[in-house]
């Protein structure tokens, strides 16, 4: 039985953080008579010119239109957020000026109170999530 756990457990590492370890079964650091063989030296090749050891290609990180799309989309939200608050507000102040207003466009005007700080908000975050993703893309380059 105890042939079995030593058998079970990894000699380069702690036995009290492996499987099948018993308190007081044994020592409680085991040596290693000889360091782990070196794997020789690692040739230099880049890493876009070569499958993995498993024949597996690398990712390769290029345009991405969905990203692009995105940029382009949170752009349009903030500016025409903006647009529709302006327009809405100057909508409020001409039925001042030139009579009453219709109901559409009365109707108009209330949906843009609410539409237009809303998609100006989510445009910003839009822009901040994707200066996020652009980081986190672009950290992983450096290494």
């Amino acid at each position: 039985m105890t042939d079995d756990r030593v058998q079970r457990i990894d000699p380069r590492y702690n036995p009290e953080f492996q499987r099948g370890y018993e308190p007081g079964a044994g020592p409680s650091r085991a040596r290693v008579e000889s360091p782990p063989a070196s794997p020789g030296p690692v040739p230099d090749v880049a890493p876009e010119e070569h499958a993995d050891a498993n024949g597996v290609e690398p990712v390769r990180r290029g345009f991405n239109p969905y990203f692009a799309a995105l940029w382009v989309l949170a752009v349009v939200c903030v500016a025409g957020g903006v647009l529709v608050s302006i327009w809405s507000t100057i909508a409020n102040f001409e039925g001042m000026v030139q009579g009453p207003v219709d109901r559409v466009v009365r109707t108009m005007q209330v949906v843009a109170y609410f539409a237009g700080p809303a998609t100006v908000t989510v445009g910003l975050l839009t822009i901040a999530g994707l200066i996020f993703v652009a980081a986190v893309r672009g950290s992983g380059r450096s290494r």
